[in-house]
């Protein structure tokens, strides 16, 4: 049975590798990305949570900060 919309337990992401996937409880916990420039924060972990977040059952919206201007069109994207 599927858990009812805004429920902690709705899934955001599939981990994969049998890992426990990421939630609602989880992306209310505070994320974050750090990380060295050219690290892929933005295009890695950035994106991986942004299509969850935008794409899931759950409609969530998220806010992104961006420190280089180069940064604003991908994430416009």
């Amino acid at each position: 049975m599927k858990p009812p919309r805004f429920h902690p337990a709705t899934v955001i992401r599939e981990l994969g590798n049998g890992e426990q996937p990421f939630t609602i409880a989880d992306a209310t916990c505070h994320v974050g990305g750090l990380g060295a420039t050219g690290s892929g924060k933005t295009s890695g972990t950035g994106h991986f949570l942004a299509m969850g977040y935008l794409g899931s059952a759950a409609e969530m919206g998220m806010l992104v900060l961006c420190a280089k201007l180069t940064e604003q069109d991908q994430w416009m994207k």
